[in-house]
């Protein structure tokens, strides 16, 4: 027992949906008969599998809890284990006076559980509904007042024009196409993404855009109902009050569809299928520069297939560019990165970057902040089982140590948001302070004359938030984090 309290490993039980309920029967039928007043006569139970949730708590150093009553195996006084297990299930045993059946049949007041159930559902969803529409009036309302209009867009648009004729880089063709629809900006899409777009150059302009915004909402629909253990609705709801959602809607940026391929990549790691992971997470080339925190995550959780499969695909994108736009293409690509115009504005970045452009010495402190982000970002990578929780630190990890970024980058803030508010092992504080992320609050901070409020903020939650992954973990908590509504 000593030595395994000097090193203690984590311990996992998993239970089907079908024997946890045959174990909860025969423990109600033994304590049906234990004297305490609990009525024996009730009928079998009848659990739907999503209304069971299991905790599990360290019990601290190894001793055996009150709750866990087990048999010690081999010596006299040996505890079996060092967990407690706490099984919540929508039902209680006494039986209800009124009618004799179980509280689990009947509610307290006389209504079915299925009828209250439905109607605080429909009541939640309205309300929901509600806010979400005037989520979505007042952040497009902000979104399109600052009057950039399809920007990004248009560069794609330019882009995918000149992709495979040895001329993406070059400024005054590229120039010449975007003017033709809006003010010209600089393209910093690899070869092989422009190439991909080349579906865009092939419809009149009005309908491209059309087709690129309709593509980009439902990708951002995909993202809200697939990403593991998160609440669909709360999901949904979040993006629907994100101001930097609105800006990329706006702008025609293709961040929702790196989200797409990353939550994509992160569901298929959650069903074991890791080669596919690597090939999903590849496409997040699209936006290489926020995908810093990917390879932090593989690494760190040792997922070797899935980091082998995405570096062979990356590499074969690569070698695709090579082939598309010709063997100089990265002399043009490196010659628009180091253009003063490609990154304007570098002080109203939501990164380290736009963070250490107000302090002194920029260049060391971005380089201390990146470095202690990338050592919490591992240690919460390494301590965390739950790959949808490390995801979501990882995407927002990768927004904060990227050198190009805006506030409709900010929209990869979200799935850790939402994660961390929905997890009840989460201080309070720490929970009510990532509503920033998901309402207009931040973006007005980062526009204001002193975006450095909003950068220190941002930064800080960010940080707070993989402190107390690694601290949940420490002290032995496995946070389930699926907001599950019992019937």
């Amino acid at each position: 027992m000593d030595r395994r309290n000097r090193n203690p490993k984590p311990f996992v039980w998993t239970a089907g949906a079908d024997l946890i309920p045959g174990k909860v029967e025969k423990f109600c039928q033994r304590i049906s008969t234990s004297g305490d007043g609990v009525n024996a006569a009730f009928p079998p139970l009848s659990i739907p599998s999503h209304a069971i949730k299991v905790e599990f708590r360290w019990a601290g150093p190894l001793a055996c809890p009150r709750a866990v009553k087990r048999r010690p195996s081999g010596r006299p006084g040996h505890p079996a284990t060092g967990i407690e297990a706490q099984l919540a299930i929508p039902f209680k045993c006494r039986t209800n006076p009124m009618s004799g059946l179980p509280e689990s049949a009947l509610g307290r007041d006389g209504m079915q559980p299925s009828t209250r159930g439905e109607a605080r559902r429909s009541i939640r969803l309205l309300a929901i509904a509600i806010g979400c529409l005037i989520g979505v009036f007042v952040n497009f309302h902000i979104a399109f007042n600052a009057g950039r209009g399809a920007m990004d867009f248009n560069q794609f648009y330019a882009a995918s024009r000149l992709a495979g004729t040895g001329h993406l880089y070059d400024w005054a063709a590229l120039r010449t196409l975007e003017t033709e629809h809006g003010p010209a900006i600089h393209s910093g899409r690899l070869p092989v993404v422009a190439y991909g777009l080349k579906i865009l150059s092939w419809m009149p302009y009005p309908m491209a855009r059309l087709a690129w915004l309709v593509a980009s909402i439902a990708a951002l629909i995909v993202v809200g109902v697939t990403w593991p253990g998160a609440d669909r609705l709360g999901f949904l709801a979040a993006f629907a009050w994100s101001t930097p959602v609105a800006y990329l809607l706006g702008l025609g940026q293709d961040l929702a569809f790196w989200l797409l391929f990353f939550t994509i990549g992160i569901a298929l790691l959650k069903r074991g299928n890791a080669r596919l992971a690597g090939l999903a997470f590849a496409l997040c080339i699209c936006k290489y520069h926020l995908a810093a925190g990917i390879p932090v995550l593989l690494i760190a959780q040792k997922r070797w297939k899935t980091l082998q499969s995405g570096g062979l695909a990356v590499a074969a994108l690569l070698l695709a560019s090579f082939v598309i736009e010709g063997i100089a293409w990265p002399v043009g690509y490196l010659r628009t990165l180091a253009s003063p115009d490609f990154s304007p504005a570098i002080g109203r970045m939501p990164n380290l970057h736009g963070l250490a452009y107000w302090l002194p010495a920029a260049n060391l402190v971005e380089i201390a902040g990146a470095a202690t982000l990338l050592v919490l970002l591992w240690m919460a990578c390494r301590r965390t089982p739950n790959v949808a929780v490390a995801g979501a630190a990882a995407a927002s990890c990768g927004l904060l140590l990227g050198h190009h970024g805006y506030i409709d980058d900010c929209a990869l803030l979200i799935p850790f948001a939402v994660l961390t508010i929905q997890s009840r092992a989460v201080p309070f504080w720490l929970r009510a302070s990532s509503l920033i992320f998901v309402t207009p609050l931040l973006t007005l901070l980062l526009i204001s004359s002193k975006p450095f409020l909003g950068e220190t903020l941002e930064v800080g939650l960010v940080a707070a938030a993989l402190t107390g992954l690694m601290v949940q973990r420490h002290s032995g908590v496995v946070v389930d984090t699926r907001m599950e509504h019992a019937v």
